[in-house]
């Protein structure tokens, strides 16, 4: 599993050409769209198991994992074109309300 900082220190966008089979991404692009949405959601399901297990589950324990959610959310919104974030929110099941909540839950 590729984590986030190891995301940020190793994902490089280049000025090759965009290919159509690919949707208009770059290789590197690509890596970077399946990486997030990976991560993303492994970070949700893990959340859910979480709220599942509600009292039994440290309350530190949900508060780091919607805190790594909202970083991760904060980095797909730097690194992919609007209709790139607009599929991955699609392809992790997140709409526009609950991918702002995860943003809110950085600590300032």
């Amino acid at each position: 599993m590729v984590c986030l900082e190891e995301m940020m220190d190793h994902v490089r966008f280049s000025a090759c050409a965009r290919t159509p089979q690919c949707g208009g991404r770059t290789k590197e692009e690509m890596v970077s769209f399946e990486q997030l949405q990976n991560l993303i959601g492994a970070d949700l399901h893990e959340l859910h198991v979480l709220y599942r297990r509600r009292w039994f589950v440290w309350p530190m324990d949900r508060i780091v994992k919607e805190e790594h959610l909202g970083r991760c959310c904060y980095l797909a919104e730097e690194m992919l074109s609007t209709n790139d974030l607009c599929a991955l929110k699609t392809a992790v099941g997140l709409n526009e309300d609950e991918w702002r909540k995860f943003k809110l839950k950085i600590s300032g």
